[in-house]
């Protein structure tokens, strides 16, 4: 009997340090998992952290590519609040070279066609042919809720306007309250868009000579341009969407003169990139919240007076996308967050600029 109970105290006492190996081999396994999940946690925010900022690279390579490509501006909106950068382009809703036109008065256009009301085919124009707009008439562009351009918009035209000042204020072109850009008497051009208006008042277009003309408008701001320069900037618009057609000129208070090579383009999103919640964005593109791009690539100088910069805060790394008056793009990281921030708040007092 003693020698069972012996084996008997061998055998649980055997058991014993096996359940007890097998609770430190099984408590160092979750220790180690534990540390392996917080380094794989720490690397993924990492590489989202730095994907993050070659999206955003991307994003404004594409936007100054587009721009490039459809010779129209072109901007990459930064929304500091939501975490957000949003590239956006324009695309051609509708196009109008005015090179001939059937027995009802219409010419055909990309997208859509024109009715010319009252109007005529010309010989002279800026290419080829041009449209003729006398007193008291307009071509009507019809309705396309793609002219509507509640995101943005961007219309352009070759005019050529006679005696200006016998001629009074004309309209270019006209969307019943949604937008319009017209030639005052004194041959200055005012836009609206939104109820918003901006005057070009420092450039006065002259009789007689093809002059290109352009309203371009978003959420952050609205321009004029002439001859594909900005010439007046005002504040951000947001269109009313209506049925109303958009008009080459106006029956009462138009344009008089030739037109050519009219031009609609609507704003269109492009592929959203959504920053990490734990990151911090700053730019240096105030007040307008957003990177604007002219039609040759290079950043528009009347939104941004040197080159703008957007920088990604996380812990201690600071990833920065800066971008040139070219329109280039260069990347910089680096550590110490807070010596970074004294640094740049040093050198740009008035540029800081955080969500």
């Amino acid at each position: 009997m003693s020698v069972q109970i012996r084996h008997l105290r061998r055998s649980i006492s055997a058991r014993g340090m096996t359940l007890i190996e097998l609770l430190a081999v099984m408590a160092i396994l979750a220790t180690m998992m534990g540390l392996s999940a917080a380094v794989y946690w720490r690397m993924s925010q990492n590489m989202k952290e730095q994907g993050a900022a070659a999206e955003i690279d991307v994003a404004l390579r594409q936007a100054r590519t587009n721009a490039v490509a459809s010779n129209a501006p072109a901007f990459v909106e930064l929304d500091a609040e939501n975490h957000l950068v949003i590239p956006w382009v324009y695309k051609v809703v509708g196009l109008w070279h005015f090179e001939n036109k059937d027995g009802f008065g219409r010419t055909p256009g990309a997208h859509s066609s024109a009715i010319l009301r009252s109007s005529d085919l010309k010989d002279d124009g800026k290419i080829g042919k041009c449209a003729y707009l006398p007193p008291g008439s307009c071509i009507d562009l019809g309705v396309n809720p793609d002219f509507d351009c509640d995101d943005g918009g961007y219309i352009e035209a070759y005019v050529r306007p006679f005696g200006i000042n016998d001629g009074g204020t004309g309209y270019i072109f006209y969307k019943q309250d949604s937008y319009y850009l017209t030639i005052k008497m004194d041959g200055t051009l005012q836009g609206n868009a939104g109820g918003k208006n901006v005057d070009a008042s420092d450039y006065h277009l002259a009789a007689g000579r093809w002059t290109k003309v352009a309203l371009a408008w978003d959420r952050h701001s609205t321009r004029i341009f002439v001859d594909d320069a900005a010439e007046a900037i005002g504040p951000g618009s947001v269109p009313q969407v209506n049925d109303h057609p958009l008009l080459v000129g106006h029956e009462d208070g138009g344009f008089v003169g030739r037109v050519d090579e009219v031009r609609v383009m609507s704003a269109s999103k492009g592929r959203q990139v959504f920053l990490p919640g734990t990151s911090t964005l700053k730019h240096t593109t105030q007040p307008w919240d957003a990177v604007y791009f002219a039609n040759d690539g290079t950043l528009d100088i009347r939104h941004h007076a040197g080159p703008v910069s957007i920088t990604l805060l996380q812990g201690t790394t600071v990833r920065t996308v800066t971008v040139s008056m070219l329109g280039l793009t260069s990347r910089e990281e680096v550590q110490n967050k807070e010596q970074y921030t004294q640094d740049e708040q040093a050198k740009n007092p008035d540029q800081a600029k955080g969500p």
